[in-house]
């Protein structure tokens, strides 16, 4: 796995969290770590004998907003990537207009 100190040659990384379950022995477990991007944490995660849900792959302030604060029902999960987006496409918009 990567870094856990989230930077690499002064690029700084985002910290991403998954529900992910062990091939091996089926347990269920949360794993967190530092990334460039949510593409890279799945294959990494997926190489190392996990299965992963893209789904429940967040940044880790939304991961611990859907736990925290929802039933964490596959709606939620697909719900906050909805607001996410939306959120992105609107603080892209207003740094262009900057």
């Amino acid at each position: 796995m990567n870094r856990t100190d989230g930077k690499t040659g002064g690029v700084e990384m985002k910290k991403f969290k998954a529900v992910t379950t062990n091939k091996a022995t089926g347990e269920k477990q949360i794993i967190s770590s530092f990334y460039n991007n949510k593409k890279d944490f799945i294959k990494d995660l997926r190489s190392n004998g996990y299965s992963v849900n893209s789904d429940k792959v967040k940044l880790e302030q939304v991961f611990d907003y859907i736990i925290k604060n929802t039933n964490c029902t596959k709606i939620d999960w697909q719900e906050i990537n909805a607001i996410g987006k939306k959120a992105d496409y609107i603080n892209n918009m207003i740094e262009d207009f900057r």
